[in-house]
């Protein structure tokens, strides 16, 4: 236990083991030996001996080792540039359906609007879709770079 809480501690603060003052250990420790420890004990993902200060990985801890590697800050610009483009796309088109949902009801009669109310919905709609693909397309991790 002793030495997961310093390495932890190291890399909260950015130094090595050896840099590492008592307080800064102590700071790691107690909420490990107190409380995340034995919640992962709890759930299976190790196995720890709190009276030893022993602790084991299981078999569950695989399922949790993709997100104990290195932060990829190239992969996360992706994934957050994917994110918005599918956000811009899903409004877009949920503006169409609502567009299109508004003229057929009021065609077919099932919604009394009168046709100025009706059209500036509509064009409010496909505003608030520009403003928001612009929007999205202003932020450098939504660019394009082919």
């Amino acid at each position: 236990m002793r030495d997961i809480a310093e390495h932890v501690a190291a890399l909260e603060h950015e130094t090595t083991v050896r840099e590492l003052t008592s307080a800064q250990r102590q700071r790691v420790y107690i909420p490990l030996y107190q409380s995340h420890l034995p919640k992962l004990d709890k759930k299976g993902v190790i196995e720890y001996n709190k009276s030893r200060g022993i602790v084991r990985s299981t078999d569950r801890l695989e399922i949790f080792r993709p997100h104990l590697e290195p932060y990829d800050d190239a992969a996360s610009a992706d994934a957050d540039r994917s994110i918005a483009v599918h956000f811009v796309n899903d409004y877009y088109a949920t503006a169409i359906a609502a567009s299109t949902s508004l003229l057929v009801a009021s065609m077919l009669g099932l919604l009394a609007l009168p046709g100025v109310m009706l059209g500036t919905i509509i064009t409010i709609l496909f505003v608030l879709a520009t403003i928001g693909t612009s929007y999205g397309y202003s932020f450098p991790w939504a660019r394009t770079t082919e």
